[in-house]
């Protein structure tokens, strides 16, 4: 009786990496009763998802020397994480591992769907891009490619105001790679948002993790919230002595948003946040930028306001609809000062780069208004 055999992909394996596929082998008949030419193929299957496991096609990385001069090498990379990348060289199939903080480029094949999926988060079309990234997600085998994939899906649900999906999405990342250098696309709140009882439920069950990024999540989404603000404010608290700076800093911005909220900030708070800012890493100033900007707005300082604001839409603009807010209000901080031509600038372009925003409209309106 000739036996049918399957092999079906599933997307994380059991006790494993989350980001780890496995394959299963199933059949009506015993192994040893299977056609020799049925073996032959299922080997044959076997090998081919072993071979795209690796990326058969070669990757090349570029480092900068010492010396400031860049040295590229070829191979498979085998592993590509906050800390390292591990490659295995082209030239004597030895593993070699670099400081991620030398790497210039990393250049590799993206399937045609991870490609597509890039295209269309570029050109801001977040459910189309989605849609492709997850068919990519699904084929991928490389677990460092598909950390990127899951980052690029954080972005577009971010965008799309998703934020508890995205933020299980970044969990998933961070359980595969602590020290992932994916921490900008963290999807905390920095502005007030209505919560649907899901992300409720899910924000509780974050700030009960025994993982800092997940509390932190937690917090931010419930610190305004009438019964677990308490709890929420008293996790950011402990988070803003962790050990990873990149939770310290975070952690303390998403408590400025109690004192604004209460209506108590100083202009030592200010001189404060500002210093504070400064030593967080790069990636992750955005949304403390933006809310420096709210404090100097609350303590009628609109031209410092306007100066922070514009840190989000200039430099930190990888969340394009906290850039856009923070280009509107640092629009209506300039013409609250008396710098209203400098203000109806940025409303324009606010109405032109984020014109599939909310803000645009609102920007509309504001240069409507200022007509004479």
């Amino acid at each position: 009786m000739a036996a049918r055999i399957g092999i079906s992909m599933s997307k994380n394996c059991p006790n494993g990496d989350p980001l780890t596929p496995c394959f299963h082998i199933h059949s009506q008949t015993a192994y040893a009763s299977r056609p020799l030419r049925q073996v032959g193929m299922t080997i044959a299957i076997i090998m081919l998802f072993s071979a795209a496991a690796r990326g058969e096609d070669k990757d090349r990385v570029v480092f900068r020397q010492p010396n400031g001069a860049s040295i590229g090498i070829s191979g498979r990379i085998v592993d590509y994480n906050g800390q390292t990348i591990e490659i295995e060289l082209a030239t004597s199939g030895k593993q070699r591992s670099f400081d991620v903080g030398k790497i210039t480029k990393v250049e590799y094949t993206r399937s045609p769907n991870h490609e597509a999926g890039l295209e269309a988060l570029q050109a801001k079309r977040w459910d189309e891009a989605l849609r492709w990234l997850d068919l990519a997600l699904d084929q991928e085998l490389r677990r460092w490619v598909r950390r990127e994939i899951l980052a690029l899906e954080v972005q577009c649900l971010t965008q799309l105001g998703h934020y508890g999906a995205a933020g299980d999405k970044f969990l998933t990342i961070v359980e595969s790679d602590p020290d992932t250098f994916y921490y900008k696309h963290l999807p905390l709140l920095w502005t007030a948002r209505g919560l649907t009882p899901d992300d409720i439920i899910r924000a509780r069950q974050w700030m009960e993790s025994p993982r800092a990024a997940a509390r932190l999540l937690g917090a931010s989404f419930l610190i305004n919230d009438p019964q677990q603000g308490d709890s929420a404010a008293q996790v950011l608290r402990k988070l803003s002595s962790h050990p990873d700076s990149r939770i310290m800093g975070l952690a303390r911005g998403q408590s400025w948003r109690m004192k604004l909220r209460q209506g108590q900030v100083t202009d030592n708070d200010l001189r404060t946040w500002a210093g504070q800012i400064e030593s967080m890493p790069e990636g992750l100033r955005a949304g403390p930028y933006y809310l420096l900007g709210r404090g100097y707005q609350s303590t009628q300082h609109p031209l410092r306001a306007a100066q922070a604001f514009l840190w989000v839409p200039l430099v930190y603009d990888h969340d394009t609809q906290l850039a856009a807010r923070a280009c509107l209000e640092a629009a209506h901080a300039l013409i609250s000062a008396g710098q209203t031509k400098q203000g109806q600038t940025l409303l324009r372009e606010v109405t032109t780069r984020y014109a599939d925003t909310p803000f645009a409209g609102e920007a509309r309106a504001g240069l409507k208004d200022a007509r004479p």
